[in-house]
């Protein structure tokens, strides 16, 4: 015999409708701005010369890629780290963006300049 419970819809609070407004707007900002950087991309290959439509093409293809891949792989992220994922990004993206001069991690002024983006996140 299957057993059906009806089930009391709750109804929205206050704070609730404001914490959906706020993710709302922060949502149509990071999309806007994704589309904004989207149509600059082709334009600004062109006139700093670093390649021609087709290449341009190329890397827009590879960043819906990169972004595929990422939301395939952030479930099992989320399950292997938890909490601490944010961190974990932190510290590879600090990594990433300072290991760029001769090799080496720096942390003084010029190669390791965007040091102070990642510091905050990783002394949660």
């Amino acid at each position: 015999m299957l057993c059906i419970k009806s089930e009391v819809a709750e109804q929205l609070t206050p704070s609730m409708k404001r914490l959906i407004f706020f993710l709302a707007i922060a949502a149509s900002v990071i999309v806007c701005t994704n589309t904004a950087i989207t149509f600059r991309i082709p334009s600004l290959m062109i006139e700093a010369g670093f390649g021609d439509a087709q290449l341009s093409s190329l890397v827009l293809s590879a960043m819906q890629l990169i972004g595929i891949l990422a939301g395939i792989s952030f479930s099992f992220l989320i399950s292997t780290f938890k909490e601490k994922l944010l961190l974990v990004a932190g510290i590879t993206f600090w990594i990433g963006s300072d290991y760029d001069c001769l090799g080496s991690i720096t942390l003084a002024s010029g190669c390791g300049s965007r040091s102070w983006v990642v510091l905050p996140i990783v002394s949660l």
